[in-house]
């Protein structure tokens, strides 16, 4: 594997449904992801994490860390009920690094 190889891993903003009919006090930290990122990094694979629950700006933030971390893949993990956001997400990842 190149040096340079690296993995974003991604928490999609979450669907209407969940915003609105799911009771959730706050945000939490996606444990899914953590979990895959430790064994990544046991295994030497460099990888990132970025949650767009808590930006502001998510299409910003994800065009930013793209480009900054320049990864050879992605890795978006969703609830069905952000199908949709995490679908948008594949296809700005296509839109902006088409190599990803």
């Amino acid at each position: 594997m190149p040096k340079s190889f690296h993995i974003q891993l991604l928490q999609p903003v979450q669907g209407k449904y969940t915003r609105h009919a799911i009771f959730q006090p706050g945000v939490e930290i996606p444990q899914n992801l953590t979990s895959l990122a430790v064994d990544l990094e046991r295994a030497g694979i460099a990888c990132s994490i970025l949650d767009l629950r808590t930006e502001a700006a998510p299409a910003r933030a994800l065009e930013e860390a793209l480009a900054r971390v320049r990864p050879a893949l992605a890795g978006i993990s969703a609830f069905s009920s952000e199908i949709l956001p995490a679908t948008r997400i594949a296809g700005d990842i296509k839109r902006l690094r088409p190599d990803t």
